[in-house]
């Protein structure tokens, strides 16, 4: 079966939905966007770097001159940025929201929140920023939440201590930790939901823009070895746009259909978290989301005293 014989069987046209999708100018988010142009979704790109979004912007319409696309800059390290744009997103008309964005191997500081900007950047940003857009989706018909998890979230397992992998030096386990407070979260949160529906899915290995921070000298040999072994981003984008179409239980999943690595999108179930663990992973967001709601009430009231 070829990628376009796959998106004929198993979409359907998105014609004036309009898709937010962070990290769309990455190797994964660019394909995602090109297979959601193909279907005719309207596009908002969220990412901090507006020259690449211009650029995407201006590839994508020379194909599909009849779409939307438009921008909002949001820098997923920055806690400003993310509430600056929420504010900004919820005056949007937004069907689905695709939580694309992920960072790996960061020069790891501390966050303005003080958490590992790694744990910032896959978990506590777009937990946030699923919680502030829930009640404007929870008022549209079909829509839509797809968080894009990994299969690194099984290399790591909850540390009350240490939530953020603050004192973890292996990078995998890092990254694999903040991806799993992305997936459990979610599914905890999304219990209780019953209108708004969630897909949690995953690419697969593939070559994306995840390994920039790898030391320059190393890129080509992973870039090749990647290329060689694992799905191009353009195959690896399908689970992202199953997602879509396709809902998952809590504990459940959408990726490739061989061991998680190679082949067309399948849903199948995981055992990596306990009940008990899933449930504490949630409270633990619950907690951040309260501190950094509190954290915006107070500066929204110094700003209206000020005026």
């Amino acid at each position: 079966m070829t990628i376009n014989k796959w998106l004929i069987h198993n979409t359907k046209s998105l014609q004036d939905k309009t898709v937010a999708i962070t990290g769309s100018t990455g190797g994964l988010g660019k394909q995602i966007c090109m297979h959601l142009a193909k279907l005719n979704a309207n596009l908002l790109f969220l990412n901090r770097n507006k020259t690449k979004s211009e650029t995407l912007k201006s590839q994508i319409l020379e194909n599909y001159p009849n779409i939307k696309i438009d921008l909002v800059e949001i820098d997923m390290q920055d806690t400003d940025s993310v509430k600056s744009a929420c504010e900004t997103l919820k005056k949007i008309d937004i069907d689905i929201l695709i939580l694309n964005a992920g960072a790996l191997n960061l020069s790891r500081q501390k966050s303005s929140l003080g958490y590992d900007n790694v744990f910032q950047v896959n978990f506590i940003s777009p937990y946030f920023l699923t919680k502030q857009l829930l009640p404007q989706l929870t008022q549209k018909k079909d829509s839509k939440i797809v968080a894009v998890g990994s299969i690194a979230h099984k290399y790591a397992t909850l540390n009350e201590k240490d939530v953020d992998y603050t004192n973890e030096t292996n990078g995998q386990k890092v990254y694999g930790n903040s991806k799993r407070f992305l997936m459990y979260s979610l599914y905890e949160l999304f219990k209780k939901e019953t209108k708004l529906k969630l897909s949690v899915v995953h690419p697969g290995i593939t070559q994306t823009n995840i390994t920039s921070n790898y030391p320059k000298i190393l890129q080509p040999i992973i870039k090749l070895s990647m290329k060689l072994i694992y799905s191009s981003p353009k195959k690896a984008a399908l689970s992202i746009i199953n997602g879509i179409f396709t809902n998952t239980e809590h504990s459940t999943w959408i990726g490739p259909k061989f061991k998680n690595i190679w082949g067309y999108p399948k849903k199948s179930n995981l055992k990596s978290c306990s009940p008990e663990e899933s449930q504490k992973i949630y409270s633990i967001a619950e907690n951040i989301y309260k501190s950094m709601t509190k954290k915006q009430s107070k500066s929204a009231k110094t700003n209206q005293n000020n005026k």
